[in-house]
């Protein structure tokens, strides 16, 4: 009995299977030899399907971690993002907290920011509000933009001690400002110009 011929596949030159595009050669080539920089360009590239290169979250997160596992905190930052997301890895909050702890001690202001949200919520983590105020600080003074208005809605609620922070009055203003009542009055009763309390007749 005559064998039936397996369906031929569609290949592309020198007999190999056609894929699509694919990453920058270069950009592959440093980054199978460990180069940090080369490693989270080719993570961007499969993230973002950058060059025609179909999205896979999968290789995303590979060359995000290779790249966080040298200390980049900017591989460390995506790929916590992703260890929350369950992007491309198993969602995991105490792995995404390690690894925006790792950012945000390198000083990465969005791993900063993510961080204290992490404490904030108890997510991934132990609730610890005085740990968010520390990391809304630290990002607040890295220049993130929301970070002063959720430090000063913390200390205008009591949720954290700002006796060691000399800037809060600051972060409680940007509170006051955005229309946060509570914010308002406890700098009132704080004896700043301007805000509700300070005045018997108000």
């Amino acid at each position: 009995m005559a064998r039936k011929k397996k369906p031929r596949r569609n290949r592309g030159k020198r007999g190999k299977r056609s894929t699509g595009p694919r990453p920058d050669p270069k950009v592959r080539f440093f980054a199978r030899r460990g180069v940090p920089e080369a490693q989270i360009q080719l993570g961007l590239i499969y993230a973002l399907g950058e060059d025609g290169v179909k999205k896979n979250a999968f290789k995303a997160a590979k060359w995000y971690r290779r790249a966080a596992e040298q200390g980049m905190p900017e591989a460390e930052f995506l790929f916590g993002l992703m260890c929350l997301d369950g992007n491309g890895v198993p969602r995991d909050a105490a792995e995404a907290v390690k690894w925006m702890r790792a950012a945000a001690e390198h000083g990465h202001v969005d791993a900063q920011l993510n961080l204290a949200e992490a404490y904030r919520e108890g997510e991934g983590v132990e609730q610890d509000f005085d740990e968010a105020a520390k990391w809304y600080r630290a990002a607040a003074e890295g220049g993130d933009a929301d970070a002063p208005l959720a430090l000063g809605m913390m200390y205008a609620d009591c949720l954290a001690d700002m006796d060691d922070d000399p800037d809060a009055e600051e972060w409680l203003r940007v509170a006051a400002d955005a229309g946060y009542e509570s914010a308002g009055y406890l700098l009132g009763e704080l004896g700043v110009i301007g805000y509700p309390g300070i005045d018997d007749d108000e």
